[in-house]
């Protein structure tokens, strides 16, 4: 799903890098984008970074995290990603549980990294619990954001987008229709395709929450409850229309 939304806003080439027990249903997934193997666990995880260093060079965004897993693993996956990795990147889901309680191990990259969290997954890399991240949510986002000098995407109803220096937005759009598993792997898709053309983080972001917000808004009008998250990457375009036409208005 966010190789689908990278796709949709316009990313041009997108490659998904699984483990390779899952290449075959990722290849089905989304026929635009290409797929790369990962070492794997016999649990399915990622179980290393060999053959991801190559690759890289013709990257111009990484997104990183959606079923990633927390093992020994995925660890030493991130880790050799954020040593090699100096260019746009967004973290979410697992890689941000495999950050908690030390955002400051993102701290002075080149480029500001964008974290996508969830309440539990703020609370965890906050060394918190959720009801207090829930409790105050713009605290929590603009906490996150100065320890680990990156953009934080707070998700929930009205998003929070918090920068290092403590200003914070809070997203317009977007309902409780977006409460569908895999919704945050369509954001985070969308704001990775963004950052891969070459958006500056905060825009992107910015850009990306509205836009998601905006998707599932419309996907309501069909769907009256939830929101199926694997109907939002063709939401996106629409939305993307209803942007351009409040900007010419």
């Amino acid at each position: 799903m966010a190789a689908n939304s990278a796709v949709v806003v316009g990313s041009g080439l997108v490659t998904m890098a699984v483990p390779e027990p899952v290449v075959p249903v990722v290849d089905t997934a989304c026929l635009e984008a290409m797929t790369h193997a990962l070492p794997s666990e016999p649990s399915g995880e990622t179980a290393g970074f060999e053959g991801l260093e190559p690759l890289l060079d013709r990257m111009t965004a990484v997104v990183t995290g959606p079923g990633m897993g927390t093992g020994e693993g995925a660890e030493k996956t991130l880790a050799e990603l954020l040593h090699n990795w100096n260019g746009p990147l967004l973290l979410d889901a697992d890689a941000i549980n495999l950050l908690a309680g030390d955002p400051e191990k993102l701290a002075g990259r080149e480029t500001p990294p964008v974290l996508t969290p969830h309440p539990g997954e703020l609370a965890r890399l906050l060394g918190r619990t959720t009801p207090e991240v829930v409790a105050n949510r713009l605290e929590a986002a603009r906490e996150a954001a100065r320890r680990a000098g990156a953009i934080v995407v707070a998700k929930g109803y009205g998003t929070i987008v918090a920068e290092p220096n403590g200003q914070a937005w809070v997203n317009p759009t977007g309902d409780v229709g977006l409460a569908s598993g895999g919704s945050g792997d369509v954001l985070s898709g969308a704001i990775g395709g963004l950052l891969a053309q070459k958006v500056e983080p905060i825009r992107a972001a910015l850009v990306g929450c509205w836009l998601h917000g905006r998707a599932g808004e419309i996907g309501g009008e069909i769907y009256p409850a939830a929101v199926p998250a694997s109907e939002l990457p063709a939401l996106l375009a629409d939305a993307w229309w209803d942007l351009e036409d409040d900007e010419t208005e």
